[in-house]
């Protein structure tokens, strides 16, 4: 089933049917935990138009109309590319994110703006965004929390909570030197 958030892009308009049905037939079923490793044989078949009387493909997209396909998801932001250790831009094979399915699993999360505030605490989704952002300790002492908290709290500056955790995430990162 389609998020509210997920309809709105498949339904804009500006994604191709053959997108629209890639992402909706063969990508949401398949991923896990809103993660995949593309395959596009199986994005070709999710396609593949078969004439019910002699059983033959009347329509079967070839790799590069598939590639068409997955670059028109990862520019809606239905499809998130994690960069290969190799280097490669290769989009066959690559593991992926779905960002709406990682994000969907956040109802609790607030869309509110706001600006930072004493007493704040990263939300319940923190520890599946920093493992997802390559954060590899997860833990924090108070003395960073109320560090970064307080830097925060003198700037101008209004974020949701997703954004927050984001921001403390990153901040965690400088201060182990994983960045």
């Amino acid at each position: 089933m389609l998020s509210n958030n997920e309809l709105a892009v498949v339904t804009n308009g500006f994604l191709s049917l053959q997108a629209r049905l890639i992402y909706t037939v063969y990508l949401i079923p398949c991923a896990e935990n809103g993660e995949i490793i593309l395959d596009y044989l199986r994005a070709a078949q999710s396609v593949t138009i078969i004439d019910r009387n002699t059983g033959c493909a009347v329509y079967q997209p070839n790799y590069s109309e598939v590639n068409e396909f997955i670059i028109e998801l990862i520019n809606a932001g239905l499809l998130e590319v994690i960069p290969r250790k190799d280097g490669s831009q290769v989009n066959n094979g690559a593991h992926c994110r779905l960002p709406y399915r990682f994000y969907n699993e956040m109802t609790r999360c607030s869309f509110r703006l706001y600006r930072m505030y004493p007493e704040w605490q990263p939300t319940e989704q923190f520890f599946d965004q920093a493992r997802f952002s390559g954060l590899s300790r997860t833990e924090y002492t108070m003395a960073e929390l109320q560090e970064f908290i307080s830097y925060w709290i003198t700037r101008d500056c209004v974020k949701d909570d997703s954004l927050w955790n984001l921001t403390f995430i990153n901040y965690l990162k400088r201060k182990h030197k994983e960045i």
